[in-house]
This record gives structure tokens, C-alpha cells and sequence, in this order.
């Protein structure tokens, strides 16, 4: 199948999920304390699986300014923070598992991923928008890198990085 046959990111997922993995991952990227796998790639479509270390997220607020997603949580609790809002917290719960939950973040939202004690890991489901070709997330960003190694990866060619500086988000910092 191809882009032609799913119009939606919607219509892709539904698709990925049916046609199952593909078993030879497109490439693998090393953000420091965070891994990313791009599972499958069907342009503007892509798979990406992201595998955090833990005690770390992506604490810096940023956004990926050529592409829309789903985010689904593949692990224990993973706290998402879009747009200054912990939209994973169920309730007044700090440890509560979202495990199966599913996140929509556009492009012009601010977003980061708190601390993940025992590590965590989600499927980011992606429609890469404005001509762009899918590469990684990770490489299509607006903000400040996670790590030396994100920043090393962020000047290589075909990488768009806007450097917006925003405050980081942790997760202590919306609790109660």
C-alpha cells in the first residue's frame, strides 16, 4: 500500500495496524538518553518508536514544526506535556499507568515528556506536512536538543532545527 491508498494519518494508522511491523527497521537515531527506531515509512507517513532511559524524558518544551502525530504509550506511565499541560495525569495520580493511551500533537504544539523513573518507551505515528521527507522527529525541531548528541544530530544536512529556547518541563512541576 502506499500514501496514495490512505489519505489521513488516521487512515495510516488503521492501516499500520492491520498490516503489522515491517521486521527491518528503516533507520535508528541515539539522542542520548533516548533511543528512536523508525519502524515503518510510507511518505508523509511514518512509525517511529521512541525508548527512554530512565529517569529521563525529553524535558525541554518543543515542537516538530513539519509534521502532525499520534502518541501512543507502549509502556508504563509515560507523563506527556503538551502545551503546559500534563494531558497523561488521571486525576490527581502520580504513578497511575497510561499505558494504551493515545495523544494527538500537532505541529504548532509545545510539548515534552517528563521524568520516566523506570524508563518508558511510545509509537509516534506521524504525517510529515509542507514538502518535507520523513527522517525522525527528533531531526524536525523547534527548541533546544535534549543532549549533546541530539545537537551534533540537529546540525547534520536535512535537518530543520529552529533555535527557540523554552523552559524545561518536568513532571514535579504540575503536580499537586
Amino acid at each position: 500500500m502506499n500514501s496514495n491508498e490512505h489519505k489521513t494519518l488516521e487512515g495510516f494508522i488503521a492501516y499500520y495496524q492491520s498490516a503489522g511491523f515491517n521486521p527491518l527497521p528503516w533507520k535508528t537515531y541515539h539522542y542520548g538518553p533516548v533511543h528512536s527506531l523508525v519502524l515503518h515509512r510510507d511518505p508523509p507517513f511514518q512509525a517511529e518508536l521512541f525508548i527512554l532511559s530512565p529517569g529521563v524524558g525529553f524535558p525541554r518544551q518543543h515542537r516538530h514544526p513539519d509534521v502532525d502525530s499520534y502518541e501512543y504509550i507502549v509502556s508504563a506511565h509515560v507523563p506527556l506535556i503538551i502545551n503546559g499541560r500534563d494531558v497523561s495525569r488521571i486525576g490527581n495520580a502520580r504513578d497511575v499507568t497510561n499505558y494504551g493511551a493515545k495523544y494527538q500533537v500537532r505541529s504548532t504544539d509545545w510539548h515534552g515528556v517528563g521524568d520516566v523513573p523506570k524508563g518508558g518507551a511510545f509509537m509516534s505515528f506521524q504525517m510529515w506536512k509542507n514538502g518535507v521527507a520523513p527522517t525522525s522527529v527528533g531531526l524536525n525541531w523547534e527548541g533546544s536538543p535534549v543532549s549533546a548528541d541530539h545537537k551534533a544530530l540537529l546540525r547534520q544536512p536535512g535537518s530543520v532545527w529552529i533555535k527557540t529556547v523554552k523552559r524545561e518541563v518536568r513532571e514535579a512541576q504540575y503536580g499537586t
